[in-house]
């Protein structure tokens, strides 16, 4: 009996899961199905929505996994993650008011969170490069990056995976580029002008920079102009003349956070 089926759409491809079969054993029809398939998927650049049951945050996890394993270039969503419009019917509307009315408890019920989902690119790919990558250059990765050297003004760098720089980061960074918001960017001296995690991106300036005598029809473009998001509040690692700034980048509450980073910290 099949417990997974496939339908094309306009934008990508609905897998149906059976809310019968357990998750394990829709691992392993779900793995079976993408390797017989791959005429279907091409080469896996398409958006992949599951639905047809409730899935628990470890359930999405391994679903993720699984499928990025297998088709790397894929965007994946989850039909119980899109929120559905309800009809707002006469009856409906009369209950909300009458539920107004009703006094206020003393403590207030504990409302349960809805589990946040983080989409975390595992893989074995990693992209090395060593050297400086030069102005107006631009260096990709369909997994990992990591660069041993600089990354100089107008450069960028961009990975479906998280990026490494052993050295100085004064350009551009996106990392988790097909949507994988658990991914991170860490650099040895981390002032750049840019960084994006999956969808989300920030703009970074310093004291000591003269960005108002610039000409802005002269600013090269980059992976930003399509991910702008200028915030002028936002806590920028200070820069020291003396000494390397080492920071890791990551996606928190839908916003880009600097931390301090070292490599101690990073893998106990």
């Amino acid at each position: 009996m099949e417990h997974i089926t496939f339908k094309g759409m306009a934008d990508g491809v609905r897998i149906n899961l059976d809310d019968t079969a357990g998750i394990f054993e829709l691992l392993d029809e779900l793995e079976n199905k993408i390797i017989n398939s791959k005429a279907f998927f091409g080469d896996g650049d398409c958006k992949i929505c599951f639905g047809g049951r409730r899935l628990s945050a470890s359930d999405k996890e391994r679903l993720c996994e699984l499928t990025m394993r297998l088709l790397p270039l894929c965007r994946i969503s989850f039909e119980s993650d899109l929120k559905k419009s309800i009809p707002q019917t006469d009856w409906m509307l009369a209950y909300k008011e009458k539920g107004k009315e009703k006094p206020k408890e003393e403590h207030e019920p504990v409302t349960e969170q809805k589990e946040d989902f983080i989409s975390v690119f595992r893989s074995n790919r990693a992209r090395l490069y060593q050297g400086v990558l030069k102005s107006g250059a631009t260096l990709r990765s369909d997994g990992h990056l990591v660069l041993l050297g600089s990354v100089e003004e107008a450069a960028s760098l961009i990975a479906v995976g998280n990026i490494i720089v052993i050295g100085g980061l004064y350009g551009t960074a996106h990392a988790g580029c097909n949507g994988h918001n658990g991914s991170y960017i860490i650099a040895m001296d981390m002032h750049p002008e840019g960084l994006a995690i999956a969808q989300t991106a920030e703009e970074y300036t310093y004291s000591d920079e003269t960005a108002e005598n610039e000409d802005t029809d002269t600013v090269k473009k980059s992976i930003f102009d399509r991910l702008r998001r200028k915030n002028t509040e936002q806590d920028v690692v200070e820069k020291s003349d003396n000494e390397p700034v080492s920071a890791i980048a990551l996606l928190k509450n839908n916003k880009i956070q600097l931390d301090n980073f070292t490599f101690e910290d990073f893998t106990n």
